[in-house]
């Protein structure tokens, strides 16, 4: 389990079956999901707008869609896994890690692993990539989740912006 922040294809969500909480973005008093299910996100229409100066905000994942996600996986009988985007930009991870927190005693059986991936973007993606093949290898959750916290600081990330005015 994983958030859109990820960007991981639908090919690789559907093959591995990973579950996405959704991050979304405003722009003005528009708000838009940054990932629905079997639909492509029209980012064109987001870079357009701040090219113009329109004013983008992001917002945390939704708690109550990210319950329903942990809670339909542990209903399930199985373990959850969530790497979340970097807490350093975010406050979506402490905000499913303290979803996780309350389910904890409702399923005591259940080992809930949250990790803060430290990073964005495919770098998250490619942790999220990573742990999916760990599993399928038959890794414990336990075990991915230390390999998680061992290697996160290993992805590098690099990116570049055409003008300073969103980075103040």
């Amino acid at each position: 389990m994983t958030d859109s922040s990820a960007d991981l294809t639908d090919e690789l969500i559907e093959q591995y079956g990973i579950h996405i909480v959704s991050l979304c973005f405003r722009i003005g008093e528009e708000e838009f999901p940054c990932y629905v299910q079997g639909q492509k996100t029209d980012y064109k229409q987001f870079y357009d707008r701040m090219r113009k100066g329109d004013m983008v905000e992001t917002s945390l994942i939704d708690m109550a869609n990210c319950r329903d996600i942990f809670e339909s996986i542990l209903k399930r009988d199985k373990d959850v896994l969530h790497i979340g985007f970097s807490s350093a930009l975010s406050g979506s991870y402490n905000a499913a890690s303290m979803v996780a927190e309350s389910l904890r005693d409702a399923y005591p059986e259940r080992r809930i692993c949250t990790v803060d991936s430290l990073a964005a973007s495919m770098g998250e993606g490619l942790l999220v990539y990573d742990a999916a093949e760990q599993r399928r290898a038959g890794k414990t959750i336990d075990e991915v989740c230390d390999w998680l916290i061992q290697n996160r600081l290993r992805v590098c990330h690099w990116f570049t912006v055409d003008d300073l005015f969103h980075l103040k």
